[in-house]
Parts: C-alpha cells; sequence; structure tokens
C-alpha cells in the first residue's frame, strides 16, 4: 500500500539521520570539524540537505519515482497567501506556551543555539534556520510523505505525518509543537492542493521566532556595552517572579490570537471549498469493477494494520535509541 512506503521512507530518513549524526560524531572527535564548525548557520544549511534532500533523492531513485508527481502545486492566490500568513503569526503565541510548557520539563536546545549563533547576519540565520527547513523538510513531510496518504482520510493523513514530522526533530521539547504544526501544515496543504502552503507557513513561523531571539540577544549586547546610558539592572538576568508574570501574559496574549486564528481559519476552509471540490472532480479516481469479498477485505486490513503497527514501533524504537544513546 502506498501509505506503507512513507512509513518505510520514514524509517529510511531516521536511520539515515543516524548514521550521519555518527559520521560528524567521528568527523568532530578526530579534530577535522570544529564547534565553530558545527555551531555556525552553514553548518545546519548543509546538515539539512544532507538529513531531508538527499535521503529522499536516494530512495525516489531507487523505487524510480519522481519527485514532482508527489508535489501539489496548484496556484495559492493572493487571498490565500494572506491567510497563510496571518494564520501563521496569529497561531505563534499558543506554540510559544506549548514550547515553554515542554521547556520545562526538557531543554529547548534550539533557542540556546540561535543564541549562539547571534554574531552571524541576521540574513545568513533566517537562511539557515527558516528558509532551509522551510523547502527540505515540507518538500519530504507535506510533499512525498502526504502525497502517500491520499487515498487515506484526512485525519489519518494528518496525524501520521505530524508524528513523523515531531519524531523526525530529535528533540523531546519540539515534539508536541512540531506534531501540532505538522498537522496545521497537512491540512494547509490538503485545502489549497499546493506545497507552497506549508513552505510559507513554516518560513514565517521559523523566522518569527528567530528574529526574535536575535534581536533579544543583540539588544542585550547593546544595553550591556552602554552601561552609562542602561542601568545593570536592565541587563541582569529576570527573576522567577518575572519569568512566571511575562509567561502569564504571553498566554493571555495566546487566547486572544488563537480565537482570532479559528475565525480566520473558518474563512480559509470556507474559501478553499470550492477549490478542493473543482480538483477532486478532475482527479476522481473510478471505483473497481470487481472489488473483493468482505472477508477478505477485512483480513487483508487486520494484517496491513499489524504491519503498520510493527513498522510504527520501529519508529518509536529508533527515535528512543537516537535520544537516549546519541
Amino acid at each position: 500500500m502506498a501509505h506503507r512506503r512513507a512509513i518505510l521512507f520514514m524509517i529510511f530518513v531516521m536511520m539515515f539521520s543516524f548514521l550521519l549524526t555518527i559520521v560528524f560524531g567521528i568527523l568532530f572527535a578526530q579534530g577535522i570539524l570544529e564547534v565553530e564548525i558545527i555551531m555556525s548557520p552553514w553548518f545546519i544549511i548543509i546538515f539539512q540537505v544532507l538529513s531531508f534532500l538527499l535521503p529522499l533523492a536516494i530512495w525516489l531513485g531507487i523505487h524510480r519515482e519522481k519527485l514532482n508527481v508527489h508535489l501539489p502545486h496548484m496556484r495559492l492566490g493572493s487571498v490565500n497567501i494572506i491567510c497563510i500568513v496571518g494564520l501563521s503569526l496569529l497561531l505563534q503565541p499558543a506554540m510559544m506556551v506549548v514550547s515553554g510548557l515542554t521547556a520545562i520539563f526538557f531543554p529547548n536546545q534550539v533557542s540556546e543555539m540561535v543564541m549562539g549563533m547571534a554574531d552571524y547576519p541576521y540574513l545568513l540565520l533566517i537562511i539557515a534556520v527558516a528558509v532551509t527547513p522551510a523547502i527540505c523538510e515540507e518538500v519530504v513531510f507535506r510533499g512525498y510523505m502526504q502525497k502517500k496518504y491520499e487515498n487515506k482520510s484526512f485525519w489519518t493523513m494528518a496525524i501520521s505525518t505530524g508524528f513523523f514530522f515531531g519524531v523526525i526533530h530529535f528533540n523531546p521539547q519540539q515534539f508536541f509543537y512540531a506534531f501540532v504544526m505538522g498537522i496545521i501544515f497537512a491540512y494547509m496543504v490538503h485545502a489549497t492542493r499546493s506545497i507552497r502552503a506549508a513552505v510559507i507557513s513554516h518560513f514565517i513561523m521559523n523566522a518569527s521566532q528567530v528574529s526574535l531571539l536575535w534581536f533579544t540577544v543583540r539588544m542585550t549586547q547593546f544595553m550591556e556595552e552602554q552601561p552609562d546610558f542602561f542601568p545593570e539592572a536592565y541587563s541582569a538576568q529576570p527573576s522567577d517572579a518575572e519569568m512566571i508574570a511575562a509567561f502569564a501574559l504571553l498566554g493571555f496574549i495566546a487566547i486572544f490570537s488563537t480565537i482570532a486564528a479559528v475565525i480566520l481559519f473558518n474563512f480559509f476552509a470556507k474559501h478553499n471549498k470550492q477549490r478542493i471540490a473543482e480538483y477532486e472532480a478532475k482527479h476522481i479516481e473510478e471505483t473497481p469493477e470487481n472489488p473483493p469479498e468482505e472477508l477478505e477485505l477485512q483480513e487483508s486490513k487486520l494484517r496491513g494494520r499489524l504491519i503498520d503497527g510493527a513498522l510504527i514501533l520501529v519508529i518509536v524504537s529508533l527515535y528512543v535509541i537516537f535520544i537516549f544513546v546519541i
């Protein structure tokens, strides 16, 4: 079945990333790769291409598939672009709350990484953390993988690809955040029939986070370099009470921004309803003239679910190994 090939591809990508991490670890241990190289935007760009586009190219070559047939490319239109940008910005406070809650239990490695790269040019950081992931990851997950689930229900497709999207980050702190956003990206592509919808939203999500962290670090550095104009209190680390107050304010903002996002989301769904109907009318598949017997069909579905369950267990096992061993 088509969706099973997506699951097998996910295992292939995880194993590829696993081996790639080991290779880079060996190069680092041998002194070939230095910390300055690993903690640079250039390394992120290279790692993204090697982790996603290279295994996808190998997989497509093995199975003799073409990438373009897996990338929905209907024209978005100005209304959809405005809706996607608006939704991406309005959902940010809620996603920041989710990220903050998970950071209580797991370290926020992404924020630490970006803050450590604040001395690099802003545009280079945006390319590394926003442009490259938006293209590489969306081509894989909302392109190839989502296409393989087109014969399944929307929720099966969205939850499955969202789960894969969370797992591939190999970071417990990012998992739930990425899982939720994966479902949202899946709907955007499903509704618009365009991979560009997810690429734009993914870019805005990452770029806004990177921009906030980059400008915060730069502003802090500027204030520390100007002690005559900025009292020491302004450059000191915030207290627990101040952190709780800031988080509560963010949560308050998230409530209203999420409500606005829901309203905009309903408009977005209605706007694309007609486009979906027209698209499906052109691409509807004919049902087989001789469907299999009911008992045979049930047995086939049961075997398929058992196989799918076993493959998902393999993915979870690889995830646990990567997190706790690597």
